[in-house]
């Protein structure tokens, strides 16, 4: 027992797949044309603004940070050697021959019942 449908049931049914059919292949090989509001567009390049300036920020803030890492770690670089130095100082100056080395060249002690020589000047 089929029943035939009644138009009024499912006619509005068949116009909305008729219409959806033809909406969907109205014109075989064309498609709809994209459009872009100004306001769309407007929006659209301001915010490509912001975000191009903010790269250029970053990337001029990196070039400053990099610099000043580079200067940083030449100094360190200096103060490390220097450090080293002054530790091979100290072990100089602890040891007693350098230290009466140090009396007797550069301010011209000697010891006692020694006889002090100096050049005429």
């Amino acid at each position: 027992m089929n029943r035939i449908p009644s138009k009024g049931a499912h006619g509005s049914a068949q116009k909305k797949n008729a219409h959806l059919k033809n909406a969907h292949n109205s014109k075989p090989g064309r498609r709809k044309r994209f459009s872009i509001k100004p306001v769309s567009l407007a929006a659209l390049l301001l915010a490509l603004g912001v975000v191009g300036t903010s790269l250029w920020n970053l990337w001029q803030l990196q070039r400053q940070v990099e610099g000043r890492l580079s200067y940083l770690e030449a100094e360190k670089a200096a103060l490390v050697h220097k450090q080293s130095r002054l530790q091979q100082e100290i072990r100089w100056l602890n040891d007693p021959a350098y230290v009466e080395q140090l009396a007797r060249t550069q301010l011209g002690l000697v010891r006692r019942g020694e006889i002090p020589i100096s050049p005429k000047k």
